[in-house]
């Protein structure tokens, strides 16, 4: 589609190239044939006739239709040969266009345009018009001559439009960080942002790949930052996070369905702001809703009315439901905290908390789902043994 209309565009453009040279021709040649005919007609009988009866001039000029017609359509042919350069040229245009609107939404491009209109209108009426009557009431001379007045009005009109979109836009639609940061990656969507923690977990990455996480990702900087450091820190445990933490990172910004935008939060060093205070700040400033699982910062965010999507409720959600009298497969590896209970995990990471389990340690059991308790850190489920499936070794 876009190659028939590159083709059509270097046509019409050719002719009008080739029209605009037929007419120059035109008023270079027919003027002067014109005029030598009338001097004829005027003077026949003194004058030797060059012409016999107009006939020359009448072939003369058809002549020149014909020869303003071939050029035409030399042009015509001419665009369409160059449609591949006009097409290159049509597509830097179109990205040069794409560079300048970056970062403005559609209302404040309508704002602008309407703005724009209105300075127009208001300058041709209230400045153009007067100032074109005046300069005529001159006696002939540069400043009323017909270059400087088309230039002058041209100024004009651009001047006071220019200023009419400034102040519409900047009125009704004044930009904010929120409008800047989602018209650079044209989403109309609340940004999402992600914490520390929720990074180093990992399990960020397969929630964004399958949708449930939809919208732009914002990562301040000072996250990174924080990241950075535990990833430099002496401790094994807290290196392997952090430097995993940075992995995850660029495993979002190169393979994720999300954009992912790094912020500069920098405005906030001077204040010695924590990370967790900057990210509810960035979220009240962007209108976006801040992604953890981290419990402390799910409760101070609930406080102050910021959204937040916690990763262990999505989990507690999508794990399976159970009741009690229902039965599991359970492996009791270890001793739980009253006296004679086993534990076990099912494969969710769901805990089991199985009655005098603690001789079954080590053994795979069929346990009967005795009652459900639901926890902050997640789902408590408790049973009994009704059989050893495989014994401890």
């Amino acid at each position: 589609m876009r190659g028939f209309v590159a083709r059509v565009f270097s046509a019409l453009l050719g002719g009008l190239v080739g029209f605009a040279i037929a007419l120059y021709s035109s008023s270079l040649f027919e003027p002067s044939v014109r005029a030598w005919e009338g001097i004829l007609r005027e003077y026949a009988t003194s004058i030797p006739p060059v012409f016999l009866e107009g006939e020359g001039v009448a072939d003369f000029l058809e002549s020149l239709d014909r020869f303003n017609s071939y050029v035409i359509i030399a042009f015509i042919v001419l665009g369409y040969l160059m449609t591949p350069f006009i097409e290159m040229g049509l597509v830097a245009l179109s990205g040069s266009v794409q560079r300048l609107l970056k970062g403005v939404t559609r209302q404040r491009f309508i704002a602008g345009a309407m703005g724009f209109l209105g300075g127009v209108l208001v300058s041709f009426f209230l400045l153009n018009v007067p100032l074109f009557f005046y300069l005529n009431s001159l006696s002939k001379g540069f400043w009323n001559s017909e270059f400087v007045m088309v230039l002058l009005n041209a100024l004009v009109l651009l001047s006071f439009g220019y200023i009419g979109g400034f102040i519409t836009t900047n009125i009704f639609y004044p930009t904010s960080s929120r409008e800047s940061i989602l018209s650079l990656y044209e989403l109309d969507t609340k940004p999402r942002l992600l914490d520390t923690s929720v990074i180093i977990d990992g399990r960020i990455t397969e929630i964004v790949r399958s949708g449930f996480i939809p919208g732009l990702l914002v990562v301040p900087n000072s996250v990174i930052r924080e990241m950075q450091l535990i990833a430099d820190s002496s401790d094994q445990i807290k290196r392997n996070k952090g430097r995993r933490g940075l992995e995850i990172l660029k495993n979002l910004q190169e393979n994720a369905p999300n954009p992912v935008h790094i912020y500069d939060d920098s405005k906030y060093d001077h204040d010695h702001v924590a990370v967790d205070e900057r990210l509810m700040l960035i979220a009240e400033e962007l209108g976006g809703e801040v992604v953890t699982n981290d419990y402390n910062l799910n409760r101070v965010a609930g406080i102050r009315d910021i959204r937040v999507l916690n990763i262990n409720e999505l989990a507690n959600a999508v794990k399976p439901m159970v009741i009690p009298g229902e039965t599991l497969v359970v492996s009791v590896i270890r001793e739980g905290k009253e006296t004679g209970q086993g534990v076990g995990y099912l494969d969710d990471g769901t805990m089991v908390v199985v009655e005098q389990g603690m001789r079954h340690i080590g053994s795979v059991c069929e346990v009967e789902v005795t009652s459900i308790m639901q926890t902050v850190a997640g789902r408590l489920i408790f049973g009994r043994v009704r059989k050893v499936l495989k014994s401890q070794v």
